[in-house]
């Protein structure tokens, strides 16, 4: 009679290849959101600034432009601030 068992020995499992990267990808519905958020927080601030009535147009050209500057930089820019707005998108989404 034929014996039929496995004679298997120990293996070693190894893995081979390039290393593994990780990276945020970013598709045009992202762009499209950070756009939207950005112009509802330049326009808030805007709007905040002209209220607060500040003397003289210089001081409030300088305000808007330093506003200006900093959400664009967070929102093109900043790396936790886009992955923040990236990982809250799908829950605004879902909500709506």
């Amino acid at each position: 009679m034929t014996d039929y068992r496995l004679k298997a020995e120990t293996g070693e499992f190894q893995l081979t290849g390039n290393m593994a990267e990780l990276g945020v990808s970013v598709s045009v519905e992202h762009w499209q959101f950070f756009a939207f958020v950005f112009a509802a927080a330049a326009s808030l601030a805007f709007g905040l600034v002209d209220a607060w009535g500040f003397e003289t147009r210089m001081v409030r050209l300088v305000l808007k432009l330093v506003l200006f500057g900093v959400l664009g930089y967070a929102t093109l820019y900043s790396w936790r601030v886009k992955t923040f707005l990236i990982h809250r998108l799908p829950t605004i989404k879902r909500r709506g």
